[in-house]
């Protein structure tokens, strides 16, 4: 097959789906050479990276320069320019960040990450949730195979979107190898004295916006700090988003300002020492398509507290402790619980290390393709009748 993949994500300020990208690519080119493949990468300002796909023989990059809103704009309304005059014909193409082109022939897949834009309209961007909102419901009737990467998302495709459950794969992300546990107790000190953390810290690692539910944790941290007055520092790691400011008022009004440590973003190659170093993980997030920070705390060996919601549900249930994200009092019990209880903590650190170990990048890859073929014969049975 000649298959073509959407790789503008990978490009320089990455996001959560331009990692899944990079490692999708990376992994196929290490796992497969029975295929050739086409890679798009679209950015006006930014040039590709080299990337390790980039010197093998059956992987080949095709760059443009045009301008990103301009083109999706195209594409909403006027169904337009199809992929195939960018990347030539495929008998696949993937659009693994849901931004999905118009495509003339060949079998049609995405990767649907999440439909937050449908839980929380009030949250989306112009060119984010909004452009999904108008785009994707059509598109996705037109594709052959849809990859979702939780439970929580197919059922949401059913439910809000009724796709055919036939159609849907479910395709766990994987866990980089650059997380495990830092046992070096100079190199965590090393990575916490960049970043201005104690040697003990709660971690909290996302963006700072609504459905991250950070207003909450505080709250709920204010709890436990009532309870242990000599509980562990709580370190917000990420970038400042929607919510800032709302987070930003309760740390004031509960006077926390000296209990809590605002990290801003932390590049990856920092946060297996975070975790490592950290007594625990706390992600009380409202909504997630999958949850990966519980995923690299779990490969790093470190106890986990996550909201009883979505994804987090089928990742973290009976390897850490789960929590009403809506009740600061719950959130901060389980913060309470994970930091007194020995034997829990053992019993969900060996249970994650275990559940991590399972979801390579590997896997993910070899998944995906299995999902290319069977849209190819789909599309290829479909022509015949």
């Amino acid at each position: 097959m000649r298959i073509g993949i959407d790789g503008s994500s990978i490009l320089p300020r990455r996001t959560g789906m331009g990692h899944y990208t990079s490692h999708l690519l990376a992994h196929l080119a290490k796992t497969d050479s029975a295929h050739q493949y086409v890679v798009f990468l679209n950015s006006m300002r930014h040039r590709p990276q080299h990337e390790p796909w980039m010197g093998c023989k059956n992987f080949s990059g095709v760059r443009r320069r045009l301008p990103g809103p301009v083109l999706l704009y195209s594409w909403r309304y006027f169904n337009w320019p199809p992929i195939e005059r960018f990347v030539g014909g495929v008998d696949v193409f993937h659009s693994p960040a849901t931004y999905v082109p118009p495509q003339r022939h060949g079998a049609r897949v995405t990767t649907v990450h999440d439909l937050h834009f449908l839980h929380h309209p009030e949250d989306c961007t112009l060119l984010g949730g909004r452009f999904l909102r108008a785009t994707l419901p059509r598109r996705l009737e037109e594709m052959d195979r849809i990859i979702a990467i939780s439970e929580a998302t197919r059922h949401d495709l059913i439910e809000f979107l009724h796709v055919p459950p036939e159609r849907i794969a479910v395709v766990y992300l994987g866990v980089d190898p650059r997380f495990h546990r830092v046992e070096n107790p100079a190199e965590r000190a090393a990575v916490c004295a960049r970043y201005g953390l104690p040697d003990r810290f709660i971690l909290f690692i996302g963006t700072i916006e609504p459905r991250k539910n950070v207003e909450r944790l505080i709250e709920a941290y204010a709890l436990v700090r009532r309870e242990i007055c000599d509980a562990p520092r709580l370190a917000v790691v990420g970038l400042r988003g929607q919510s800032a400011g709302q987070v930003n008022s309760a740390v004031s009004w509960l006077d926390l300002g000296r209990q809590v440590v605002f990290a801003g973003y932390v590049p990856q190659a920092d946060l297996p020492g975070l975790y490592s170093a950290a007594d625990l993980l706390v992600l009380p997030s409202l909504y997630e398509g999958f949850g990966m920070p519980v995923l690299e705390a779990m490969a790093c060996g470190t106890p986990v507290v996550a909201g009883d919601t979505s994804s987090l549900r089928e990742l973290v249930a009976g390897r850490g402790v789960l929590v009403n994200p809506l009740q600061p009092g719950d959130i901060a019990h389980g913060i309470i619980q994970m930091l007194r209880d020995a034997p829990l903590r053992a019993a969900c650190v060996e249970r994650g290390l275990e559940f991590a170990r399972t979801l390579t990048w590997e896997r993910c890859a070899e998944q995906t393709l299995a999902v290319y073929l069977e849209a190819f014969r789909s599309r290829s049975r479909d022509a015949q009748t």
